[in-house]
């Protein structure tokens, strides 16, 4: 994330001390790919926790009725 950023912030640089209009053109579209692309990794990484939050949170209360029945089961 820390290089990504430095990636972003050079583009950013050269976009605007790039001298031809055609390198800073290129530096910007350079560097927001790489945001974009570091956002969407960020955004899939938060969505596939949380589903592993639920499924793990939906598999215990699973677990606790489960062993609930067994327990009623073997009294």
């Amino acid at each position: 994330m820390i290089a990504l950023a430095g990636i972003v912030i050079l583009g950013v640089l050269l976009a605007v001390y790039g001298g031809s209009i055609v390198t800073g053109f290129f530096a910007i579209m350079f560097g927001w790919m790489i945001a974009l692309f570091a956002f969407a990794i960020t955004l899939f990484t938060l969505i596939f926790s949380f589903l592993i939050m639920a499924l793990t949170f939906v598999l215990i209360i699973f677990a606790v009725l489960l062993s609930g029945i067994f327990g009623l089961l073997f009294i």
